[in-house]
């Protein structure tokens, strides 16, 4: 996603919005890039009339980065950010209106006095530099902020360092309309139009001659600021004892806020890094104790696994139902674009229906050195497991070496039970008697868990047990104690929380819960790189809290296990919920009545039982002929497999999105969707085509900072006032 939007919004009207979020509209390189990549745009196009240049939300722009401060030399030609500034103020032929509806911070604020009109705002703070910091006036300030503000308000601003509310200038009588923020944007369209209904060369004309005076001093200004600079700024002996200039500088957004925009300042600064337990980074080689969970069928995809790895975050590809030799090409792709060191895994989901298939797959993560697993849908240890948990361990000294992690995700106390027992005894045996273990890796089975860490489910979406995180976690801990108390186990055994992870505010909870990390699932199929269809996608984009529904696994049918889908536009979760109704009602499907049969094949199925069984033996021929043996001789095995298939024919329309069968569109999802739809409305986030995997990541886990830094705060000012008052 760009970090500025360039849209024409009425004809003759051209709106830049600086959309930075996670930066907080810092002058970052990449920003300016694309302000004047917007800029050229507008120069190209003659039907444009007037420029308004806005931010989002709180913030209009704020302070240069290191990077583009330093770019070059002050008055050298590449120095992006003097490039920017000259262009805007001397290269723009149409009026600009700078709707500074946010804060507007040092050189964001110099930009925006650099427009022919301004508007501001009576909530927002805006401020410049100040000599008593160490800052120099640059990019024109000292002649900007005299002409525009006076010189009395410009010399509190310059050298006093002062930091006003939009309502604090305007009883200062600056010359600009100050307005309430949610009036800001609407009084400059009204502007806007006012001035589109001028001719274009008359706007042009006298633009010229309202900024000649500025056009001719403002380059001289420029070269004399930049003498100042030299002089000062980058002298040896500043250097060392001004903590915010050259390469000491640190354009701190966190500590101006909380001296200026009224942010309470605290002691403590939480970054997310902070969050968890550091031996996640550390085991898992990524930078937060954060991770992104496997979804089905390559959902979670190749693109998805990648983008998250390059930027040091964990994820874990969805090999789930996928046959091992199209799970092996994905192996090979993701490893050939990834470094040794990048944090990436595999998903290794419980097969009770074809243990060679799980079995195969195990084979491919100890093959090819598959750094993570993550073991999902597991209702008891299976022989595949053990073996994938188990084959190439070795010790060195009294240290056991890993070639692979096992992350395992349960909701269940009883499952999370077994995980954080070792290997059972009977399935270390066998696979020591069948040679697939040596006799090292069955001695080392006895004093290590089934998985290094758990990751525990709570409300999430596809199979699930609807638990509730509050319980589930302090449980789990306090069961990983008991059982590492027992086994004196040798490494700490991490708990992670997930399902319903949306917002900054629900992996705050988590974490104060106890979680060592956090895991998010649902809200990655609405990203740019998941593997999910379009349409699929813009479903997602638009479900609520309450859009999901519990109907039954197609994988675990017989046993009637659950999972959580989208219900919003299909009707899958229902007809499913029949189905296994109908199966545990009647024995045969010739015991159904007819008018419920033809509904199924009609309006389910879109063909006949007769039809969906010819497809059923075609494809069991080759992948599983025995259970067309017992489905001939016991006909509710039958009827099963016939209902099953309903299963995995949604699933395909739905990878496919074929659209016109949305009504039996089968898209696991939990309510996290919704919630985290719902916090990024009205930002740019708000569509799907604006998300990517590791941007959201990056969102959440900072907010979730400013969040624990605020509740922190709240505690204990409240503690302290009730020691006052005793």
């Amino acid at each position: 996603m760009s970090v500025v939007d360039l849209c024409e919004i009425e004809q003759g009207i051209v709106q830049i919005r600086m959309q930075d979020i996670l930066h907080k509209n810092t002058l970052s390189t990449e920003l300016i890039k694309d302000l004047f990549q917007s800029f050229e745009t507008i120069k190209g196009n003659t039907k444009y009339k007037v420029v308004i240049l806005t931010g989002y939300e709180d913030y209009f722009a704020s302070v240069s980065t290191e990077e583009s401060f330093l770019s070059a030399g002050y008055n050298d030609k590449n120095n992006i950010i003097a490039a920017w500034f000259k262009c805007l103020a001397l290269d723009c032929d149409i009026p600009i209106i700078a709707a500074m509806q946010g804060h507007g911070i040092g050189d964001g604020f110099t930009m925006g006095l650099l427009a022919d009109f301004i508007i501001l705002s009576r909530e927002s703070t805006y401020t410049t530099s100040s000599m008593k910091e160490g800052f120099i006036p640059a990019w024109g300030a000292s002649y900007l902020l005299p002409k525009k503000l006076g010189i009395g308000l410009a010399q509190e601003l310059l050298i006093g360092g002062g930091a006003y509310r939009g309502a604090d200038l305007e009883m200062r009588r600056i010359p600009f309309p100050v307005l309430p923020r949610q009036e800001v944007m609407n009084y400059a369209y009204k502007l806007a139009r006012q001035i589109a209904e001028i001719p274009r060369v008359s706007l042009i004309t006298l633009k010229e001659h309202l900024v000649s005076s500025i056009k001719k001093e403002l380059p001289l200004v420029f070269e004399q600021e930049g003498i100042l600079l030299e002089k000062i700024i980058f002298q040896d002996d500043v250097k060392k004892s001004n903590r915010l200039l050259v390469q000491e500088r640190e354009f701190s957004l966190r500590e101006w806020e909380e001296k200026n925009i009224g942010e309470p300042k605290l002691q403590y600064s939480f970054l997310p890094n902070q969050l968890g337990n550091p031996i996640f980074q550390e085991r898992y080689n990524c930078k937060w104790n954060y991770c992104a969970g496997s979804m089905y069928s390559g959902v979670s995809s190749e693109s998805l696994v990648i983008k998250m790895a390059k930027s040091r975050q964990l994820s874990f590809f969805g090999s789930a139902g996928l046959h091992a030799a199209k799970l092996e090409d994905h192996i090979k792709s993701i490893t050939a674009q990834l470094k040794p060191s990048d944090p990436y895994g595999m998903c290794m989901i419980s097969n009770i229906n074809s243990p060679k298939g799980e079995f195969k797959h195990a084979e491919l993560f100890v093959n090819y050195n598959v750094p993570v697993i993550e073991a999902s849908a597991y209702s008891s240890i299976t022989l595949p497991l053990v073996y994938c948990r188990l084959k190439g361990l070795t010790r060195e000294g009294n240290k056991i070496r890993y070639p692979r992690r096992i992350i395992g995700k349960c909701s269940r106390m009883e499952i999370a039970r077994l995980f954080l027992s070792p290997p059972p005894a009977e399935m270390v045996n066998s696979l020591f008697e069948i040679g697939l273990i040596n006799e090292e890796e069955k001695k080392i089975a006895q004093i290590i868990p089934m998985a290094d860490d758990l990751a525990i489910e709570a409300d999430s979406g596809g199979h699930t047990d609807q638990g509730v995180v509050f319980p589930l976690i302090p449980s789990v801990i306090a069961l990983r104690e008991e059982l590492r108390s027992k086994y004196q186990y040798q490494d700490e055994i991490l708990i992670g929380c997930g399902g319903g992870i949306g917002t900054p505010e629900a992996i705050a909870a988590a974490f104060m819960l106890g979680a060592d990390f956090v895991f998010t699932g649902s809200i990655n199929q609405c990203t740019v790189e998941s593997g999910a269809h379009d349409a699929v996608k813009d479903i997602l984009n638009k479900v609520s809290i309450h859009d999901t529904a519990i109907t039954v696994a197609g994988d675990m049918f017989e046993i009637g296990a659950k999972v959580q889908v989208v219900k919003k536009y299909t009707k899958f979760h229902a007809r499913a919920n029949k189905l296994y109704q109908l199966f545990m009602q009647y024995n045969s499907i010739e015991d159904i009545p007819q008018q419920v049969r033809t509904e199924i094949e009609s309006k389910y199925f879109k063909r006949s039982f007769s039809d969906a069984w010819d497809l059923i033996c075609e494809y069991k021929k080759e992948k599983n002929p025995n259970e067309l043996k017992k489905a001939a001789e016991n006909p509710r095995t039958k009827m099963a497999l016939i209902f099953k298939w309903y299963f995995a024919y949604c699933n395909q329309l739905t990878l496919r999105g074929e659209v016109s069968e949305i009504d039996n569109f089968k898209i696991y999802c939990g309510p996290a969707m919704g919630a985290f739809n719902l916090w990024v409305k009205g930002t740019p986030y708000e569509h799907w085509r604006n998300r990517n995997v590791d941007k959201i990541a990056e969102l959440l886990m900072q907010k979730t900072c400013e969040i624990v830094e605020k509740n922190v705060l709240q505690w204990f000012s409240s503690n302290f006032r009730t020691i006052e008052k005793s």
